[in-house]
């Protein structure tokens, strides 16, 4: 009888097989400008890679310098940086010669969370564009067309806060959170944060 670790490994090794053969097919482009549409995709969002690099198990890619650009309406800084981020494929995605990322996740990430002068938010325009783009919940099956929003978490983030071009005195650090799509209109967050101003000391641990 096959046990339950031997077939997890046959499994690995089969879907690390399926990848390279996505990657290494004629016609397959540039691995990083791929990633970064996938991610674009995705997100609904301009997004820059510096490297990228193969990863065994699971099955992904470890990211240098992600950069997630913003809407002009909200600046010229991106509405996030990060450093280091895991990318998790989703494997089924290969077989219909896609690559979509199923989970990102951020190491050291800046967010900048911006107020426009009209009173919108950069973040809830993220959010909305739901309702302007056919995308499927995180998680769930969908129409070839329809690119998932991945699960996106990240640790010792920084936030910062700003109206317009104008950064806010209050920040947070040591952010730890998650942001997915439970359904085509529910979201689900996760926040836990250190919030620090520039004009006090505040040392309460926010959730």
């Amino acid at each position: 009888m096959i046990s339950f670790r031997s077939r997890r490994g046959a499994f690995a090794i089969f879907a690390f097989v399926l990848l390279l053969l996505f990657l290494v097919r004629p016609g397959a482009g540039s691995l990083k400008a791929r990633i970064a549409r996938s991610v674009g995709r995705s997100l609904g969002k301009q997004v820059e890679i510096g490297a990228v690099s193969l990863r065994f198990l699971p099955p992904g890619f470890e990211l240098a310098n992600l950069v997630v650009h913003d809407d002009p309406e909200f600046g010229n800084e991106p509405i996030m940086r990060a450093p280091e981020v895991t990318a998790s494929i989703r494997l089924l995605s290969l077989l219909r010669g896609r690559l979509d990322v199923a989970r990102l996740e951020l190491s050291n990430p800046s967010l900048n969370l911006v107020r426009s002068s009209t009173g919108v938010w950069n973040l809830s325009k993220l959010l909305e564009r739901s309702a302007e783009t056919v995308v499927a919940p995180t998680g769930k099956s969908r129409r070839e067309s329809r690119p998932a929003f991945p699960y996106i978490q990240a640790e010792h983030a920084r936030i910062n806060l700003k109206s317009g071009q104008e950064k806010r005195p209050l920040a947070f650090t040591e952010a730890e959170f998650a942001l997915w799509q439970d359904s085509e209109d529910s979201w689900g967050v996760r926040l836990k944060a250190q919030p620090m101003r520039t004009d006090s000391s505040l040392t309460d641990t926010g959730t």
